[in-house]
């Protein structure tokens, strides 16, 4: 198992797109990363990006971290994972109706904290 960092991102929920799946959200609007908010971030161990996201979703529906102010992860929520301190090598993930959906090439590079 590896140490992976993570951040989660939920769309604001006043969004009209607000837990859409992929291909709806997608269709929606011109993707942007802006109607996002940051919620969380963290370290976490797992086999590979799926094995964590998998254990993120679990987590942040079950047993959420003292402190969490954001949702139970749902759909459209956006995970950010990076397992070296290369920024450039980060993926984004979108949590989908069933599953997820790799989007680090839609919005690579749109992300402001």
């Amino acid at each position: 198992m590896s140490e992976y960092y993570y951040e989660i991102y939920q769309v604001k929920a006043k969004e009209d797109f607000a837990f859409m799946d992929w291909k709806r959200a997608n269709k929606f609007f011109n993707w942007s990363f802006e109607p996002y908010k940051w919620v969380w971030s963290g370290f976490e161990k797992a086999e590979d990006d799926y094995d964590l996201l998998n254990r993120l979703f679990v987590i942040f529906n079950i047993n959420h971290p003292a402190g969490f102010k954001g949702h139970s992860m749902s759909v459209s929520d956006v995970i950010k994972i990076n397992h070296t301190v290369d920024e450039s090598k980060a993926k984004y993930y979108f949590c989908d109706a069933i599953g997820w959906k790799d989007i680090t090439k839609e919005i690579k590079g749109e992300i402001k904290k």
